[in-house]
């Protein structure tokens, strides 16, 4: 019988139990690192597109980095943007392995083949509403110059730019375009300044352009006799201050409605030139103050038109305790002045009009010296930013004939008839009769003590964060528009 051989004992191999051990946990060092991975990429993938709201207080800042291909920035109110962070870069950025020594640098560094490159993504900045927009005005709004809006020294705008968003500092007053007169308007070369502007005018006081507009449809006149202005715009040219005052002749272009007494049978009537405004008054009939470029009026005549006025130094409180100071800018020639004007401009338009907020008063001791009532102060009203005109007359030359008449010629600067003029330019003015009737027409209002509620205000007002008028309680100007206006 054959026996089986003694099975043999067997011996852990030494070491064994331990490389068990450590697969064993390597094995949960990787289940572990692979579940922290996922919970950190979940929560990257949690945060990639959230939403946050920011509110700040007034004289807070925010500054908001993106760190995607860039940044969208949308106005979305008065007070509120959304700020919108695109997503990363869809090409992936490639790992570069580090080397095993790291290069040294060479000295000096060598100089650049190329220029570095430009950023594929420049900053982002504030994309203005697109054009044909009607954005309304908002406090703490750019001025248009901060955005790259070009400013044309030939085109009309007002205080506030509805299509971009962005305020100018300066107003050519009323909207010519949205008169009876805006087709005539629209087919002059340019709807601001001429080419019989004043020595560099539009170059050196651009800002003074100012458009006052006329609705006379109850046919107010200085005699029941005369016919009627019915409606009239006029481009004028006057800075509200000191330095507007001491200049005797400003430039004009006008249109007006002519019709007979009763508002009936109008035609149209084109014309400008330069307007005499005499001599000036400090104040208004108080007192002459007198200037090289004055005409020969005698002293008991200084009150007569035509003149220009400022408010003196002295009343400078009582300015401040009314909160107006007016101007009067008239350049009508009376028959008995004429003496005085041998050379008279004006014959043809003349016009008169008031201001309610002159930038400053005059000195008659130092007339050179601009004393701002309170330019550039927080509040401050007193800026030319309200007109009101009251007087017109436009004669149409005797020569032209009788009854209706029809005209397309032009005139000197002082209104006469100059047959050598082929075309605009700075001694040739257009003078355009369509079916008017001859003699003379005009419009009159009271003057007097005219509240402040009868004069246009082109500036515009906030109360508190809204946009309000400025008659409005609370009513602050908002600051923009800047010397001279």
């Amino acid at each position: 019988m054959n026996k089986q051989p003694p099975l043999k004992e067997r011996r852990p191999v030494p070491g064994a139990e331990s490389d068990k051990l450590g697969r064993v946990k390597s094995k949960t060092r990787l289940i572990v690192v692979s579940v922290i991975f996922m919970v950190v990429l979940l929560a990257a993938v949690s945060v990639w597109a959230q939403s946050y709201n920011v509110s700040l207080l007034s004289g807070d800042n925010a500054e908001i980095a993106c760190d995607g291909r860039g940044m969208q920035i949308q106005r979305t109110s008065r007070t509120s943007v959304n700020v919108i962070c695109s997503g990363p870069s869809s090409e992936p950025t490639p790992t570069i392995e580090p080397t095993s020594t790291p290069p040294q640098p060479t000295s000096p560094p060598p100089d650049p083949t190329n220029p570095p490159p430009e950023p594929t993504n420049p900053p982002p900045s504030p994309t203005p509403p697109a054009p044909g927009g009607n954005v309304q005005p908002y406090v703490g709004a750019p001025s248009c110059e901060e955005i790259g809006v070009a400013h044309d020294m030939n085109a009309y705008h007002g205080i506030w730019n509805y299509e971009q968003g962005c305020h100018y500092d300066h107003s050519h007053n009323h909207d010519p375009s949205t008169t009876v007169f805006a087709d005539v308007v629209r087919g002059w070369d340019q709807p601001v300044s001429y080419p019989w502007q004043t020595s560099h005018e539009n170059e050196h006081k651009h800002a003074g352009y100012k458009y006052v507009y006329v609705e006379n449809p109850e046919c107010a006149m200085l005699q029941n006799s005369d016919n009627c202005i019915k409606y009239a715009l006029i481009q004028l040219h006057a800075v509200g201050s000191i330095i507007g005052t001491k200049t005797r002749f400003h430039s004009f272009r006008a249109v007006a409605m002519l019709c007979d007494s009763a508002g009936n049978n109008c035609g149209l009537a084109q014309t400008g030139g330069w307007s005499d405004f005499g001599i000036m008054h400090c104040d208004y009939k108080t007192m002459h103050c007198p200037l090289e470029t004055d005409p020969p009026v005698p002293a008991d005549n200084f009150g007569l038109p035509p003149y220009r006025t400022s408010v003196r130094l002295e009343n400078l409180n009582h300015i401040s305790a009314s909160g107006k100071n007016v101007s009067y800018w008239n350049s009508g020639i009376l028959p008995i002045q004429l003496p005085y004007f041998p050379d008279a401009h004006n014959q043809i338009f003349q016009y008169d009009w008031q201001t309610y907020d002159a930038w400053d008063v005059a000195n008659p001791g130092d007339l050179e010296t601009i004393n701002f009532i309170c330019a550039d102060q927080p509040g401050c009203r007193f800026n030319h930013s309200t007109m009101r005109m009251y007087e017109m007359i436009f004669k149409v030359p005797e020569g032209l004939g009788d009854g209706r008449i029809t005209f397309n010629g032009f005139t000197d600067l002082k209104g006469n008839v100059n047959p050598a003029c082929t075309a605009p330019g700075p001694e040739c003015v257009p003078l355009i009769l369509e079916n008017v009737p001859a003699g003379s027409a005009t419009f009159r209002i009271p003057v007097g003590n005219v509240p402040i509620t009868e004069f246009n205000d082109y500036d515009v007002y906030f109360c508190g964060d809204v946009l309000c008028g400025p008659h409005d309680s609370g009513a602050m100007p908002a600051g923009w528009i800047k010397y001279p206006n």
